[in-house]
């Protein structure tokens, strides 16, 4: 198992199609991903989504609904607060039907979250609607960056 504090800071990319010969229900909306190394963390740490991207397998999807919060949520952070309920968050953003066509940006500002495992073996990231029911996407690819840095007292 590789030591994160061998570095004060690393980068995780992982993508919905990422161990799909192991995991073969993973879709964009809910994967798994396997850390081969594993990675564990001594001291406090936390991490942040610097990256998203969705590309449909559907080519013209042609749906117009309002903008609606979705939530990406993790097996690896503390739960934050909503006023529906508390779970693990890692980003919100805002969709529409038609919008689920292409998302690609990078997060100019990220918001870090406490890491609350001390080791990371499996990757779990799901999507969720604003009561935290999992949401359906198109068929597609999900690929996300996740920074993970050391925290720093002052």
């Amino acid at each position: 198992m590789a030591k994160a504090d061998e570095r004060s800071d690393f980068y995780l990319y992982l993508s919905s199609h990422d161990n799909k010969a192991l995991f073969t229900e993973n879709k964009a909306s809910n994967f798994n991903c396997i850390i081969p190394d594993g990675i564990s963390f001594e001291g406090k740490w936390e991490c942040a989504l610097v990256n998203i991207g969705y590309y449909p397998d559907e080519a013209g999807l042609q749906l117009s609904d309002p903008p609606r919060p979705v939530y990406l949520l993790c097996n690896f952070v503390k739960p934050s607060f909503t006023p529906v309920a508390n779970a693990p968050i890692l980003t919100r953003f805002y969709v529409s039907d038609n919008l689920w066509k292409s998302i690609s940006k990078s997060i100019i500002n990220p918001e870090y979250h406490d890491i609350c495992v001390t080791s990371l073996n499996l990757v779990h990231l799901y999507i969720s609607d604003s009561s935290f029911n999992l949401t359906h996407m198109p068929n597609g690819l999900l690929a996300v960056t996740v920074h993970f840095r050391k925290k720093e007292y002052i």
